[in-house]
């Protein structure tokens, strides 16, 4: 990422007008601190290219995808390029045309549950949760939820204290936040490396899969020590320990939001052995699954 950051509010026609401005208020008050990185914040009307982050809104209203149809065309080019595409609520819909969820889990508003089962069966919706992020998806779930949305990216654009201090200066509770989600490992897709970034999609997607560095290669599209050199590069990590640190804020999202015996979130998330995923687990966070566990689930 550069120094200064941007994000695009899009605001599609029966967009939520509070929940835009709003987003925009809270956004360019954590951007405009002293001391803490910048964030230019923007409310467009349809996918301007260029943006780190677009913000698809909540709607009061059905979203109609015909009216703008170079929405999800935009959404997709944006989202190869590297951007973070999220949504609140209802926005959703226009991820789920721009084809860039997968088979992720991703949330919204729970009476939209049917709607998204029936239309688009392939993507895993998760209605229980408040807040769901993936390394370029973040998608919120009902019409307020933009609120924690938004803390959500101050914290990842900005900085944990200024999303601290954002949340005095608006009188928002983070505690919830910090009960559901405890990352120390955002994976960066800013970088101009089409080839990795496919590859770190890749890793997004199969994390769970006995991932080689030539199956990641391959997935570049790119000789196997090319690639160990450019993922290093792109990323600051070598290629088998980005894939752990993915695996670990998977597990961590398993311990918090499910009930799942510890060993079967192990084998879940790429290990075989439950002694090794404890050990790996510890490593990268100064605490057994089990403490971490009772510290951080609700």
């Amino acid at each position: 990422m550069t120094d200064q950051s941007r994000i695009a509010i899009v605001r599609y026609r029966g967009a939520l007008t509070s929940a835009v401005h709003g987003i925009e208020e809270m956004l360019s008050f954590a951007g405009g601190l002293d001391g803490y990185r910048s964030l230019r914040v923007t409310i467009t009307d349809t996918v301007v290219p260029g943006y780190d982050a677009y913000i698809l809104p909540p709607a009061g209203q059905e979203v109609d995808v015909a009216a703008q149809p170079d929405i999800p065309k935009f959404l997709k080019q944006e989202h190869k390029r590297g951007a973070l595409i999220c949504s609140v609520c209802v926005g959703l819909v226009w991820l789920a045309e721009a084809g860039v969820i997968g088979n992720r889990p991703v949330t919204t508003h729970w009476g939209l549950e049917a709607l998204m089962a029936e239309r688009y069966p392939g993507a895993a919706t998760d209605v229980d949760q408040i807040l769901i992020e993936h390394s370029d998806l973040a998608t919120a779930g009902g019409m307020m939820a933009w609120v924690d949305l938004s803390m959500a990216l101050i914290e990842r654009f900005v900085g944990r204290d200024a999303m601290i201090e954002t949340s005095r200066r608006f009188v928002v509770d983070v505690g919830r936040m910090d009960q559901r989600r405890y990352r120390s490992f955002t994976p960066d897709l800013s970088h101009q490396d089409a080839a990795i970034r496919k590859a770190q999609l890749a890793i997004e997607s199969d994390y769970a899969s006995r991932l080689s560095v030539d199956d990641l290669a391959q997935q570049a599209g790119l000789a196997e020590r090319t690639f160990i050199r450019r993922f290093t590069s792109a990323t600051g990590m070598t290629p088998m320990t980005y894939v752990q640190a993915i695996r670990i804020e998977k597990a961590k999202d398993q311990l918090i939001h499910s009930t799942k015996q510890i060993q079967q979130i192990a084998f879940d998330t790429g290990y075989a052995d439950h002694s090794a995923f404890g050990r790996k687990f510890h490593q990268a966070t100064g605490m057994t699954p089990k403490d971490f566990r009772r510290k951080f689930s609700a």
